[in-house]
């Protein structure tokens, strides 16, 4: 979960914990409220330079 945290992609995390599913991956994988808050600034970024 720290790596997740951290920014490792999903697909990425699943291989280095030696998931043959990524769904295996997503049981574990939940984002908080800051990673939700960081992407919503991403988005929000990207919706207000067009």
């Amino acid at each position: 979960m720290l790596l997740y945290k951290a920014g490792m992609p999903l697909e990425l995390l699943a291989q280095f914990l030696g998931h043959n599913d990524p769904m295996t991956t997503l049981i574990y994988a939940r984002a908080d409220n800051e990673m939700k808050r960081k992407a919503i600034e991403r988005a929000s970024a990207v919706c207000l330079a067009k």
